[in-house]
Parts: structure tokens; C-alpha cells; sequence
């Protein structure tokens, strides 16, 4: 009777700690910005803000509609939010050939945050920024 007392303890411990171990290899559901924008600049965030801050210039060229994540509609990014987040906030691991500054990080985790909208919550369309030149 002793044995199995003590063999059931052992075993209900090594469930529990692989379950803490399971846990403590998962990226983290929620990740709070580290730099919140104030509330002016949050209500400016959007879907083509983003994509001309960011996806354009940083993600774009290798997953446009190819990479496995397609950034080029709003309806694409919605849907890979979370490969988004995990690679580019989480496990830092994209953009491959680059990297995305304080800012364009800050921009994206609130954007993130605050719900990824398609448009701008002030209903004010984001200024238009002319795309980077092309190297030859």
C-alpha cells in the first residue's frame, strides 16, 4: 500500500512539472506593448498605417502572397495576427533580412494591442508615405 501512495506522488509530480515545462516553452499569450503610445497616436493606428510603416518596406517583398504569411490584405493579417506577434514580437525572428526599428516595434504592439483595426479610430485616413526607393 506504501509503494503505491508513494508512486502515485511521484507520478502526479512529474505530471506537474511537465506540464510547468510544457507551459514555459510557449511564447506568452498576451505581450503588453513596451512603449504604449499615448492616446492621440494610438486612435491614428490602422491596418494601412501599418502596412506602409511597416509591411511594405520590412515584409512585404518575401510574403506578398508567397512566405507562407500573406501581409497584403487586411483580411490575410487579421488571420496570421498571431504567427505575426509571435514571430516578429515574441520570438524576434522576422523580418529575416532586417529589422524593425524601436518605433516600427512600438507601432506594430500597439497595434496589436489595442485590436489590429482596418481603419483609423480618429476616421481619419493615415497620410500617405511613398514607398522606399528600389535598389537596382
Amino acid at each position: 500500500m506504501k509503494i503505491t501512495g508513494v508512486a502515485l506522488i511521484v507520478i502526479f509530480s512529474f505530471g506537474l512539472v511537465g506540464c510547468n515545462l510544457n507551459r514555459a516553452s510557449q511564447a506568452p499569450l498576451y505581450l503588453k506593448p513596451k512603449d504604449p503610445l499615448p492616446a492621440e497616436a494610438l486612435s491614428e493606428l490602422s491596418y494601412i498605417g501599418i502596412t506602409q510603416k511597416i509591411f511594405v518596406p520590412k515584409c512585404i517583398s518575401c510574403h506578398g502572397d508567397s512566405g507562407g504569411v500573406n501581409l497584403e490584405s487586411y483580411s490575410e493579417v487579421v488571420k496570421n495576427l498571431w504567427l505575426i506577434k509571435k514571430a516578429v514580437l515574441i520570438e524576434k525572428t522576422m523580418p529575416k533580412n532586417d529589422s524593425l526599428t524601436t518605433e516600427e516595434l512600438s507601432y506594430l504592439s500597439n497595434w496589436i494591442e489595442i485590436g489590429a483595426p482596418e481603419q483609423p479610430a480618429n476616421g481619419e485616413p493615415p497620410p500617405v508615405v511613398e514607398p522606399p526607393p528600389m535598389i537596382e
